[in-house]
C-alpha cells in the first residue's frame, strides 16, 4: 500500500494527511506567524469542525458525498503534527540561517535541472493555472528539495 502525505494550508487551516494510517490534523491558525506568537493548540473538535466546513466546499466543488465522507472516516487528530508545524525551520531560524539553506547553490543547481527535466509538465501547470513555472519549481524546491 503507498503511502500518501500532504500538507496544506486550506482556508487558513494547516492540514496534514497520511493516507495509510488515515491521519488528519488540523490547526485552527494558518502557518505563517512569528514563532513567538501565543498558538491555540488544534483538537479533535477542530478537525471535526474542519472536516464539517470543508465538507460544504468539496461538495460545491463537484465531490460526490460518499466519496468524501469515506475519505474522511478513518481520519483523527494527531497532535504530533501540530508540533511539528509549528517546528518548521521558516518560523525557528533566523532570516539569514534560513535563507542560506533555502537558497543554496546546490538548491539552484537542482531547481534548475528540475525546470529543464519536467519543462513540459511545468508549462502546463503555468498554463492552466497562471503560476510561472519558475515559481511552481521555486516551492516545489522548498518544500520538498525536488522529491
Amino acid at each position: 500500500m503507498e503511502l500518501l502525505k500532504i500538507g496544506a494550508l486550506v482556508g487558513g487551516v494547516t492540514l496534514s494527511v497520511t493516507g495509510a494510517a488515515g491521519v488528519i490534523a488540523a490547526g485552527a491558525e494558518g502557518t505563517a506567524r512569528p514563532p513567538a506568537m501565543v498558538q491555540k493548540p488544534g483538537n479533535a473538535a477542530g478537525l471535526q469542525d474542519w472536516v464539517t466546513a470543508f465538507r460544504a466546499r468539496a461538495l460545491a466543488a463537484g465531490i460526490d458525498g460518499a466519496v468524501f465522507d469515506r475519505a474522511m472516516q478513518t481520519v483523527r487528530y494527531d497532535p504530533q503534527v501540530i508540533r511539528r508545524d509549528r517546528n518548521q525551520s521558516e518560523f525557528t531560524k533566523t532570516i539569514w540561517a534560513y535563507l542560506e539553506t533555502a537558497t543554496s547553490d546546490l538548491r539552484v543547481t537542482n531547481g534548475k535541472k528540475a525546470l529543464a527535466e519536467q519543462a513540459d509538465a511545468l508549462s502546463q501547470i503555468e498554463t492552466r493555472y497562471g503560476v510561472e513555472k519558475e515559481i511552481v519549481t521555486a516551492i516545489w524546491g522548498l518544500e520538498s528539495a525536488y522529491g
